[in-house]
């Protein structure tokens, strides 16, 4: 990069003498006496190896080099009083961030759909993310380390605004060599005496609520030889051979697994699974209030 050959007191003291043509004026002007004033004049014109002004007697006049060199050196000032004015504008404004938890399968869908047009609407922001299960989520925005938060509706989410965010089924995974592979569909009780990998019932209570409830009312009773939190350990499990698993339609849509085969289940056999976010009420943050908006929108596209 081509070094710059002046520098911006050399440009005030050039536009003062080219405004004033008189260079006692402009030495005033610049709270200068004028030797030093004239020093600076001659100091930019041997740097840019042109003549700026023309001297006779007392009469100041603009070159043809001089002229032309003004209106860019105003716009170079201009520049500068604008850049300075934004810098000390964003030291001064309080920092914008918006710190948001989320479970494991909402990286796939609901985060990245939330987030879109984060860095475009809200540059100078923020963003940290969370990975953490429900009702870690619950106790951090309790305690306001987080803003919000996207979560399983696994309890009662009364003490926070919510808003529902993504519906999605649940799918069984199978290892690539096993039977079942064979069925386009499957059914609950196609899991019956299966080694199966569950979820967690602490960590993962909403999955293992819903499947419990779904092997129970099919009257079918599984081998559970094995309980995970993560939907990736759970398809590495199944990769392995221990056992089937169910887990989010979404995991197997965003999931390149060669060890692994997803099947749905046939119409009713488990009910649809949620993500919702969920905020503190009466949270001002402007971070937050630009996230309802992002959630609206996402929402009003998926008309969910």
């Amino acid at each position: 990069m081509m070094p710059i050959p002046f520098d911006i007191h050399q440009l005030q003291c050039f536009i003062a003498v080219a405004e004033e043509l008189h260079f006692g004026r402009a030495a005033q002007r610049m709270h200068l006496t004028q030797p030093p004033l004239s020093r600076q004049i001659k100091l930019l014109e041997a740097r840019l190896d042109v003549q700026l002004f023309e001297r006779s007697g007392r009469e100041v006049r603009l070159t043809a080099a001089g002229a032309a060199f003004l209106g860019g050196a105003r716009e170079v000032i201009q520049a500068a009083r604008t850049s300075t004015a934004l810098a000390r504008d964003a030291a001064n404004r309080p920092q914008e961030r918006l710190s948001l938890g989320f479970t494991p399968v909402a990286a796939y869908e609901a985060l990245p759909g939330l987030l879109r047009g984060f860095n475009e609407d809200l540059p100078l922001a923020e963003l940290a993310l969370n990975e953490l299960m429900t009702l870690a989520q619950l106790d951090a925005l309790v305690r306001n380390d987080i803003d919000a938060a996207l979560l399983r509706p696994s309890i009662n989410l009364f003490h926070f605004d919510s808003m529902r965010v993504n519906v999605d089924s649940l799918v069984a995974v199978l290892p690539g060599n096993h039977a079942l592979t064979k069925k386009k569909e499957l059914r609950l009780s196609d899991f019956e005496n299966q080694p199966y990998i569950g979820h967690d019932p602490v960590r993962a209570k909403y999955l293992a609520d819903i499947t419990g409830q779904g092997f129970r009312a099919a009257n079918v009773s599984p081998r559970t030889v094995l309980c995970c939190t993560e939907p990736q350990t759970m398809l590495a499990m199944v990769g392995a051979g221990l056992g089937l698993a169910i887990v989010a339609g979404q995991v197997g849509r965003y999931t390149s697994n060669p060890l692994v085969e997803f099947r749905p289940f046939r119409a009713e056999t488990l009910p649809a699974i949620e993500i919702w976010m969920v905020w503190r009420k009466g949270n001002r943050n402007p971070t937050v209030e630009w996230l309802i908006r992002s959630a609206e929108q996402f929402v009003a596209e998926l008309g969910i």
